[in-house]
């Protein structure tokens, strides 16, 4: 039996093997999902204690050493947002808020932030500034309160929503605690690179049961107006890496990388190569339609 694509109904067919899994692709809209899907039991082992310090899947050291980076960013979405038209003092939900760094950078703009984050490792290491605004669950997180007075004005998710196994279930769970015009912010890996489209074993990006859902700039666009009822204001590069081909040969920085990052960069100065071919991830900003 074909598989259909949640986004569009189009048939989702085969495109490569990674691991124990297939990667299906759907034509029309350009999504890509990992099939089979993992069970909620698998994936609870996978980001159990360990994920953010280096056992297993996730991240190497996420509290320590990566966790400058994470307040750069922080700064970046909330730069962004804010030039997006955010004011104070706006109801700030992030999904997926690991230590809560963006909700620290929130808190501290003067900005009401609230996190949801499954991992109970992630939220005791928070800051103790955002610490009891960090819940477990959405349900948590509005205190099952869904009135108009109590809708989030911001949604963001940032390295989230390829992780999960029904994207359009909980975007739509979203959905019902944002206010009219919220703003959104989603950062998700993209395929429109190189190595994803044309050599998909060697992008890192890949990597199921970890990464589930494979969204090019159209499809993260179509999936965030679809189901949260958005219009796109502007999507652009959060990660680049120019040295595609070494990278995915030796994954380690060298002078062949240097080299090649720095002709493929003049390359894309010069309009022969697109921006979107060394881009690894993007940030997309949106804004809810008003309610005719």
């Amino acid at each position: 039996m074909i598989e259909r694509c949640p986004l569009c109904a189009g048939p989702m067919r085969d495109r490569f093997r990674v691991r124990t899994f297939n990667v299906l692709r759907c034509d029309g809209c350009d999504l890509e999902r990992a099939a089979p899907m993992p069970t909620e039991q698998e994936l609870s082992a996978l980001y159990a204690a360990g994920y953010f310090s280096g056992e297993g899947h996730g991240y190497q050291d996420y509290f320590g050493r990566e966790r400058a980076i994470a307040d750069e960013k922080a700064r970046v979405r909330m730069d962004a947002l804010e030039r997006a038209g955010l004011e104070r003092p706006a109801r700030v939900l992030e999904v997926g808020a690991a230590d809560g760094r963006f909700l620290l950078e929130a808190a501290r703009r003067g900005f009401d932030a609230t996190g949801v984050e499954w991992s109970r490792e992630a939220r005791e290491a928070s800051d103790e500034l955002v610490r009891e605004r960090i819940f477990a669950s959405l349900e948590d997180a509005d205190g099952g309160q869904r009135d108009s007075s109590r809708r989030f004005d911001v949604f963001a998710a940032f390295d989230v929503i390829e992780h999960w196994r029904s994207p359009l279930e909980e975007l739509a769970k979203v959905r019902e605690r944002l206010s009219e015009r919220a703003l959104i912010a989603v950062v998700v890996p993209v395929i429109d690179n190189v190595n994803a489209r044309a050599w998909p074993t060697s992008w890192d990006q890949y990597k199921p049961p970890e990464h589930l859902w494979f969204y090019s700039r159209k499809s993260i666009a179509k999936l965030i107006e679809q189901t949260l009822d958005a219009e796109v204001l502007s999507i652009e590069c959060a990660w680049e890496r120019a040295a595609r081909v070494t990278d995915a040969v030796w994954g380690r920085r060298n002078a062949a990388q240097r080299l090649e990052a720095a002709i493929t960069r003049t390359l894309v100065r010069a309009g022969i190569l697109a921006q979107h071919s060394i881009e690894d991830s993007v940030l997309l900003i949106a804004r809810r339609k008003a309610v005719r």
